[in-house]
């Protein structure tokens, strides 16, 4: 009995493991807005087409101004005007409800505001009940100066979890937050735009336990509630996953959004 070279079944093994790995990555995902489209005022939302990513009339725009490293050579650039936004329907199946998850991203900030209650939001579903709310955006993490802006979340009631400052001035930024829906944990993980560069968890905190509800938008760039807080900075790849992924996978999606080139 002959059997193949063993050079020939490693390589074999190694598409099947990918091909795994990238199945098991879109498996979850409710929201996949990749921003790769370039052109007009819908953003194809990968995980759901009946709920696209809507372009507000003023202050959202297309960019090319992306690492070299990136797959997606657009990315959606909110101008800070305060009704600048991408928005999603907030009753599409899988962000009415939500329970463990996993949010991810790209971002790159020009100029923001992380003035404690009044930050300018990475992305946010929030409806005029604030308990019901989820919140990614830019916080004073300390310093009270422009370079100590970090990355904040809030789930639920005013729970809070930041990172540290981050130097927005050396490029994009991965973000992932995760959350688990029985004991309201958080962690925040961060990476860079290099394939060797993998993403760390920097932050780990307590919010809100239990199911988050609300038919609100979801909105990157800004926020459906109250004064709009819209910040100058581009976007890249979110997705959102109805699951809590472990570092692994977090770096799994970090690395898809980046070429072998």
């Amino acid at each position: 009995m002959m059997f193949p070279p063993l050079s020939l079944s490693c390589r074999a093994l190694g598409a099947v493991l990918a091909l795994t790995a990238s199945a098991s990555l879109h498996a979850g995902l409710v929201v996949h807005l990749r921003f790769d489209e370039g052109e007009g005022v819908v953003a194809r939302n990968k995980a759901d087409t009946s709920a696209p990513g809507v372009f507000s009339v003023t202050g959202a725009e297309w960019t090319t101004d992306v690492p070299e490293t990136f797959v997606s050579r657009t990315a959606y650039r909110n101008t800070g005007n305060e009704g600048a936004y991408v928005s999603v329907k907030g009753d599409s199946e899988g962000i009415s409800t939500f329970d463990d998850f996993t949010i991810t991203g790209w971002v790159q900030a020009t100029e923001v505001n992380g003035t404690a209650g009044a930050f300018d939001r990475i992305l946010s579903k929030r409806d005029a009940v604030g308990q019901r709310a989820i919140d990614i955006g830019f916080i004073n993490s300390g310093s009270g100066s422009k370079a100590g802006i970090g990355i904040g979340v809030l789930v639920g009631s005013l729970n809070q979890v930041v990172t540290p400052p981050i130097d927005f001035s050396e490029g994009w930024i991965f973000f992932a937050v995760t959350r688990v829906r029985d004991t309201g944990e958080i962690s925040i993980y961060l990476g860079r735009s290099g394939r060797e560069q993998s993403a760390q968890l920097e932050r780990t905190g307590e919010g809100t336990p239990g199911p988050i509800k609300n038919n609100a938008p979801l909105m990157v760039g800004n926020t459906p509630m109250g004064v709009h807080r819209a910040g100058e900075a581009s976007y890249s790849d979110i997705r959102i996953y109805n699951e809590v992924l472990d570092a692994a996978q977090i770096e799994a999606v970090r690395q898809e959004n980046l070429s072998s080139r």
